[in-house]
């Protein structure tokens, strides 16, 4: 497998499992309940890593495929789309770690979860826009079936 597929398969989790999290940290403010909180903030700690895995075959995909001048674009406008993205979904692993060491500290703890939340859903939103984009690329390097009905 070729780098610009690891990045075509890795890119879909901090996506979607950021997405996922965000909704059960909403979820646990919601009901109040610390162990979902819990749960949720440790997963995004581990999307945040998926992040950084994207991110890199994201590097080494541009590099490792032919492009054409319309496919230098697009994968510049996924790039310079995807950047602020992978910044705030760092941003968001550093503060979920320090809103799990801060866990005993109740009204803190509380207070980073909804700053955490809503960095989430902006990063979330800014990630997902990057995909969009990202789906417009088109890799020759992988063949396309065509579908009859």
């Amino acid at each position: 497998m070729t780098a610009s597929h690891w990045h075509v398969i890795i890119n879909h989790l901090p996506i979607i499992g950021t997405s996922i999290c965000t909704l059960f940290l909403l979820m646990g403010l919601i009901l109040k309940n610390d162990q979902i909180k819990l749960i949720s903030i440790g997963s995004i700690i581990v999307m945040t890593v998926f992040g950084f895995i994207a991110h890199k075959t994201g590097e080494n995909a541009e590099h490792s495929i032919q492009q054409t001048h319309e496919m230098h674009e697009a994968i510049e406008a996924h790039e310079e789309a995807a950047q602020p993205g992978f910044i705030m979904h760092n941003i968001a692993g550093i503060l979920s770690l320090i809103t799990l060491v801060l866990y005993k500290k109740k009204k803190i703890f509380n207070a980073l979860a909804i700053v955490l939340m809503i960095l989430c859903l902006l990063t979330v939103s800014s990630l997902g826009y990057a995909g969009y984009l990202g789906g417009k690329i088109r890799h020759e390097e992988q063949p396309t079936a065509e579908i009859r009905i």
